[in-house]
């Protein structure tokens, strides 16, 4: 192996430990926030100070240490990737606010699938049809075992919840934003704490004028700390997803993400003590096993294709292995250029 390559393997494990941490993070996330919602804070009130504080303490640190990668012709595209940052962001609090964390997990098993069609979509690659199919099938077949709606099972749920199927609209559509924002950071890289900080200011601004039209409520010691800590954890959590993104192929970043939904289930059974029937969490392990099994035979097939993402644009990209995925024509007519 030369050196690039060793270059390369060495940054692709750096993009998968960012991965998992922040997957740990976001689970930690999304449990403090359920904690204090059934405390009684407005989700507006919350989710404006966390990020109010939160750009502030960014802000800051852009001013001890600018960007040094940064050039103002790029202005357009951090910002397209901080609306789309931005409105992960944003969407994410609302699904949990009406459903339960875990279940909301659930849906970030689409990610895969929604990277791989946006690949597809912009001409990265052809899609593997047959593949493709299979995956989503389980993931689907998965997804329904788990959340175990009534129009299927002819029961509710023991974890049912007012309202929840708006959660599960609103949460797809975060999963889409993230899958668009791994696929663009893959593409061509930006300086995570600048993307970080435009994505805040976004958020900020939108809960800052949805938080004028409801009531606050005082906040205790404890809750403060609660709200630091959210803090603390959506920091950490966000500039891992930026890295590891850039770092990790898109379908592969999606892949690890999937690890917030075990640690999601873990942390709402410790501390709400919520305990799912057996067939729940079966559907919880289809659905990992079936959006995970492409990333063993990116280890284990030979002939999967490589597909290059933004390596015209970007000198100095290597490849990467996308299983859901051959390449096609658009990186030959890249190459042809």
């Amino acid at each position: 192996m030369n050196d690039s390559g060793i270059v390369s393997a060495v940054l692709g494990h750096f993009g998968c430990a960012n991965l998992v941490l922040c997957t740990v993070c976001f689970a930690g996330y999304c449990i403090t926030t359920k904690c204090l919602y059934n405390e009684g804070i407005n989700p507006y009130q919350l989710n404006f100070i966390v990020n109010f504080l939160t750009m502030i303490l960014l802000c800051f640190w852009l001013r001890i240490s600018p960007p040094p990668t940064y050039r103002s012709f790029e202005l357009p595209y951090y910002l397209c990737q901080s609306l789309f940052m931005g409105l992960m962001a944003t969407l994410w609090p609302f699904a949990v606010y009406f459903s339960d964390p875990a279940n909301v997990s659930i849906f970030i098993g689409l990610g895969p699938l929604m990277t791989a069609i946006i690949n597809w979509k912009f001409g990265l690659d052809q899609l593997n049809i047959v593949q493709y199919a299979i995956t989503a099938t389980l993931a689907i077949s998965g997804m329904a075992l788990a959340l175990q709606p009534k129009f299927i099972f002819g029961n509710e749920p023991p974890d049912y919840m007012p309202f929840q199927k708006y959660g599960y609209c609103i949460m797809s559509l975060a999963v889409f934003c993230y899958a668009c924002f791994a696929c663009c950071q893959r593409y061509r890289k930006t300086d995570e704490v600048l993307t970080l900080f435009l994505r805040t200011c976004l958020t900020t601004c939108i809960f800052g004028i949805c938080s004028i039209f409801v009531s606050w409520k005082s906040l205790t010691f404890f809750q403060w700390t609660q709200i630091f800590l959210l803090i603390l954890l959506n920091l950490i959590a966000l500039l891992c997803l930026t890295i590891g993104c850039q770092e990790t192929a898109p379908t592969t970043s999606a892949l690890i993400f999937l690890l917030e939904i075990p640690f999601t289930y873990i942390g709402t059974a410790i501390i709400f003590g919520e305990v799912l029937n057996i067939s729940q969490y079966a559907g919880v392990v289809l659905i990992l096993l079936a959006i995970g099994q492409y990333l063993v035979k990116t280890e284990t097939t030979s002939d999967l294709t490589v597909s290059h993402f933004g390596s015209c644009q970007t000198p100095g990209h290597s490849p990467e292995t996308t299983p859901l995925l051959h390449s096609g024509g658009g990186n030959a007519a890249c190459y042809a250029a």
